[in-house]
């Protein structure tokens, strides 16, 4: 029993068993990110005034989700991300998983679809050639669970 986990600890987990996937498809990627964000919108109004102070103080509720992410992988020449993957400008992608960690099926973001807002090229003369994807959300998505 000395190498058991007290309760309400948890394990952390580990980046090494992430994966970038699209459409059924496994990317060979570093990293990736996930930013997600929303719109802040005034709701404030006539009732907000306090009877007191004669003061209205603001009041905003959430407005529009967004999710933007990144991703950093690997080129194959054989299998360039634009051809295989539909990696360039403008593309939209569908059916895309981040997993968190690829061995529990839940850990993941999954996006409907989403735009390629850019790509980037980069080649290294002592490393190797690689990608980087920013795209934005563009449809329904859930959060890992």
């Amino acid at each position: 029993m000395a190498n058991a986990t007290p309760a309400g600890n948890s394990t952390p987990v580990s980046g090494r068993r992430g994966r970038f996937q699209v459409n059924g498809l496994n990317a060979n990627v570093e990293e990736w990110t996930v930013d997600e964000q929303t719109d802040i919108i005034s709701a404030t109004g006539f009732e907000d005034q306090n009877t007191v102070t004669g003061r209205t103080r603001q009041r905003v509720i959430d407005g529009i989700d967004k999710l933007t992410f990144t991703v950093k992988g690997y080129i194959d020449v054989l299998n360039m991300p634009s051809g295989t993957y539909g990696f360039y400008a403008g593309s939209d992608l569908t059916t895309i998983k981040l997993f968190i960690d690829k061995a529990v099926g839940a850990r993941c973001w999954a996006i409907d679809a989403a735009k390629v807002k850019s790509v980037n090229y980069s080649n290294k003369l002592n490393g190797h050639a690689e990608f980087n994807l920013t795209c934005e959300s563009n449809g329904d998505y859930t959060a890992p669970a």
